[in-house]
């Protein structure tokens, strides 16, 4: 699904000057948000969890290493983990960071809009 691509600012945890931004296509289906590695590395961000297997839809296996940035569109901010995805990777923003920053995909007309407020339980 690229066909709505939204300008992202990502974010040091420990360095909040060092950023990058970049226009990313969004993919609800996909749980996480990827990231050239050489982009992440050019802003100095973080390799935080060494790696974790991912499985591609052919059901082969890959590792890729996941920092945790700030992630910023408009006004709106979160914390998340990204992956440090390699060249034949599809960059892309997953619904964890969509989730995070209170935006949900509009299927039908193809822009991000804000998120249905959470449930919570009352005692």
């Amino acid at each position: 699904m690229d066909r709505l691509r939204v300008k992202f600012r990502l974010e040091s945890l420990s360095e909040r000057d060092r950023a990058i931004e970049t226009s990313l296509p969004i993919d609800s289906a996909s749980p996480c948000t990827w990231v050239f590695r050489s982009k992440l590395e050019q802003a100095g961000l973080a390799r935080e969890k060494k790696r974790r297997v991912f499985r591609t839809a052919d059901s082969h296996e890959m590792e890729r290493s996941m920092g945790f940035v700030v992630v910023r569109v408009d006004d709106r901010e979160t914390v998340d983990e990204v992956v440090f995805a390699e060249p034949e990777d599809r960059k892309r923003v997953g619904y964890r960071t969509l989730t995070g920053l209170g935006l949900t995909l509009d299927q039908d007309r193809g822009v991000l809009v804000p998120a249905d407020p959470s449930p919570v339980a009352i005692a």
